[in-house]
């Protein structure tokens, strides 16, 4: 009877579920050693460590569906920008995950971070553009200064110098002006000077 409970749970079917496909097929080639193994036996930690080894994706459930079925649930990781640190090029996740890339030119479009202190620091100044609807398409680069400030050069090479804090305000005043189409021609607006915006 050994033998034939083997045969009963030996997995036969991979099912993968994630919500942009992209990785589906890196995923099951990576597990495809798994087919025939007992499904009772197999240790769902390993299959993570295993997949962790896939850069872009994140969160990885696995469920064993009996007798013969894995499925396989994880997320992809969300490019947000691109940093350079030591000449190598890093995306960052909008969940604050370094990535190495090497073809950077698929990722031409995405703004760049210079100066960064921390990802966090970043990705929690990044969830505040959003909050504030601040148009991230417009932003070229990210620059990160130490005491604790950020500057954005948006793709018309228009500088916004932004406050060390009161950061949510001085973004819903930005994006007043810029919905108002009153900045027209500027090289600069300066908003570190509480309640004064400064432009050139």
């Amino acid at each position: 009877p050994h033998n034939l409970q083997n045969k009963f749970f030996s997995l036969k079917t991979i099912t993968v579920q994630s919500e942009h496909n992209i990785y589906d097929n890196v995923v099951r080639s990576k597990l495809k050693n798994y087919y025939g193994e007992n499904i009772l036996f197999l240790k769902k930690k390993l299959i993570i460590d295993n997949l962790r080894e896939i850069d872009f994706i994140e969160n990885i459930k696995i469920v064993k569906k009996l007798p013969n079925e894995l499925i396989i649930i994880f997320e992809e990781i969300v490019p947000i920008a691109i940093y350079e640190k030591n000449s190598e090029k890093f995306l960052i996740s909008s969940s604050g995950k370094l990535v190495k890339i090497a073809n950077h030119k698929k990722y031409n479009d995405l703004p760049q971070v210079y100066q960064m202190d921390s990802v966090e620091e970043f990705v929690i100044f990044y969830s505040m553009l959003r909050e504030a609807k601040f148009p991230i398409d417009l932003i070229k680069n990210f620059i990160f200064y130490k005491i604790g400030r950020w500057d954005l050069e948006l793709s018309d090479e228009t500088i916004v110098k932004l406050p060390s804090a009161n950061v949510n305000k001085s973004l819903k005043k930005l994006n007043l002006l810029f919905k108002s189409g009153y900045l027209g021609n500027v090289n600069l607006i300066d908003l570190r000077v509480e309640n004064q915006i400064i432009t050139e």
